[in-house]
């Protein structure tokens, strides 16, 4: 009737929308026939965040520990991610690699607990090639073109990591063949890749943020492509619920300077301020430029400069210092 007035209430839940954590502005149009003017809504900002929890690299292990690096699916098995696995000390770690690959990642990542890796027959190393030795039928992973890449890169990556491995050939019935794994090429070893990478947050199940590095198809990036890249507004990935961008949109790259393999960045000051109540998105954010930048070819370090400040302005983040990655990435814990 004329007067009355209607209330909507609208639940918007931001695994509903599919985005990722930010501000945002909802404007809302009702489509209602025979109206002669469209009702359109004032803009309202809405603020979303996922609260999940970040465990940063670990620095050392104790000398009776063994860290293996297994790469696992994510749950929509589009991406792998690297998880470090401490183990007692061992001397067969090609070995230990596969059969912690077999048994999954624990429960408590909230990933997927299945194998990404068919079973093997045997297993050995020479010349820096690590020969892994599958029967005839490997099932689904010659079957389906997602288990199948997954399987691959999974294996190469993971036995990869190993300090005496530089490739993986494949043998099929102790032969090696031309193609397998669905039609990818086999009859050579295959070498990890070394394409740059975006290191950027996945939210598992179990509401844990892991890095997780996404390859980019060229090697003609640059450096404030990269950087940008970590951020919602650059449209390089497809960010969303779960693929969670790093750096927020006001932390600036204003310059860099490359001195031997170190890369200097300057940035501006809200690189100190960015995430200053929420320390595990802080951390996030540092590990998550030092991986995806260090991905570049001939670069080793990074080195956080922030104009205004000369010397290490607070123990949360390391200033005019360079930096190397931790290879013990994503503790399993």
């Amino acid at each position: 009737q004329s007067g009355d007035t209607t209330t909507i209430q609208v639940d918007l839940p931001q695994e509903l929308l599919d985005v990722p954590n930010g501000e945002y502005e909802l404007e809302i149009s009702l489509n209602i026939e025979n109206l002669q003017t469209p009702v359109i809504s004032d803009r309202v900002s809405i603020s979303y965040y996922t609260k999940a929890t970040y465990i940063e690299a670990l620095q050392s292990i104790n000398r009776n520990e063994t860290a293996l690096t297994l790469y696992f699916p994510d749950n929509n098995v589009n991406y792998l991610i690297p998880i470090t696995r401490i183990i007692p000390y061992t001397r067969t770690p090609l070995r230990s690699t596969i059969d912690n690959l077999v048994s999954g990642p624990k429960k408590t990542l909230g990933l997927l607990n299945d194998s990404p890796v068919p079973t093997i027959q045997k297993l050995n190393l020479n010349r820096r090639i690590a020969n892994v030795y599958l029967p005839k039928d490997i099932g689904i992973y010659e079957e389906y073109s997602s288990s199948a890449r997954i399987a691959v890169e999974s294996f190469v990556n993971s036995l990869g990591s190993i300090n005496e491995v530089d490739a993986v050939q494949f043998y099929f019935d102790n032969k090696i063949i031309n193609d397998g794994f669905h039609g990818r090429v086999m009859n050579e070893p295959i070498y990890p890749s070394t394409t740059p990478k975006l290191y950027v947050g996945y939210i598992t199940n179990t509401n844990r943020i892991l890095l997780t590095p996404i390859s980019l198809d060229t090697d003609n990036i640059t450096i404030d492509d990269l950087f940008n890249g970590l951020k919602h507004s650059s449209n390089l990935l497809p960010y969303n619920y779960t693929l969670q961008p790093t750096v927020p949109e006001e932390v600036k790259l204003l310059n860099y300077n490359i001195e031997d393999t170190n890369l200097q960045l300057k940035l501006n000051d809200a690189f100190i301020t960015a995430y200053a109540d929420n320390p595990d998105n802080r951390n996030l954010m540092i590990e998550s430029i030092l991986y995806t930048l260090t991905s570049l070819k001939d670069i080793t370090s990074v080195e956080f400069q922030v104009e205004g400040f000369t010397t290490n302005v607070s123990e949360e983040i390391l200033i005019n210092q360079p930096i190397t990655p931790s290879p013990y990435i994503n503790p399993e814990q």
